[in-house]
C-alpha cells in the first residue's frame, strides 16, 4: 500500500465530515439505522453497552458516512489496494504490522522518524490497544 494514497483516502473522509460510530465501516448513517441501533441497545443495555455512544451521539451523523477508528483505517487501506487489513485495533496490532514500537511525546522511542501512513495506537499495553489512527 502506498502511504500517500492511504493518506489521501483518510483526508477524503475528514473533508467529507465522516462520523464515528463503533463497529461501523464506511456506511451512510440514516434515521432508520439510528433507530435500529437505539432499539438494539434499549432491548438489553448491558449486553449492547458498546453501542451506548452511538445511541447518544449517532443522530448527529445522520446523512454522513460513518466508521469507527479501526474500520476507517481498514476502509482506507482497501481503497489503497491493501485487502489484508483486519478490523479492530487489537487485530491490526497482532496481525497487520510490519514493525512495532512506542511513542513518547509524539516521537518514536527508537529515535527514527515517524513515517506518514503509520498506524498509531492509544493503548499503553500489549493486549489492549484502544483507538488507532493514521499519521
Amino acid at each position: 500500500m502506498k502511504a500517500s494514497v492511504f493518506i489521501s483516502w483518510l483526508l477524503y473522509c475528514w473533508k467529507n465530515a465522516w462520523g464515528y460510530i463503533w463497529g461501523k465501516c464506511g456506511i451512510l448513517w440514516t434515521s432508520a439505522r439510528q433507530k435500529a441501533l437505539e432499539d438494539k441497545y434499549n432491548s438489553d443495555p448491558e449486553k449492547y453497552s458498546d453501542y451506548k455512544m452511538g445511541v447518544l451521539y449517532g443522530i448527529r451523523w445522520i446523512g454522513h458516512f460513518i466508521a469507527d477508528c479501526a474500520n476507517l483505517l481498514r476502509w482506507a487501506a482497501k481503497k489503497s489496494g491493501d485487502e489484508k487489513v483486519h478490523s479492530g485495533s487489537n487485530l491490526i496490532w497482532d496481525c497487520d504490522l510490519s514493525e512495532k514500537g512506542a511513542l513518547k511525546d509524539g516521537k518514536r522511542t527508537d529515535g527514527q522518524p515517524l513515517k506518514p501512513g503509520t498506524f498509531v495506537f492509544t493503548g499503553s499495553t500489549y493486549d489492549k490497544h484502544g483507538h488507532v489512527g493514521g499519521y
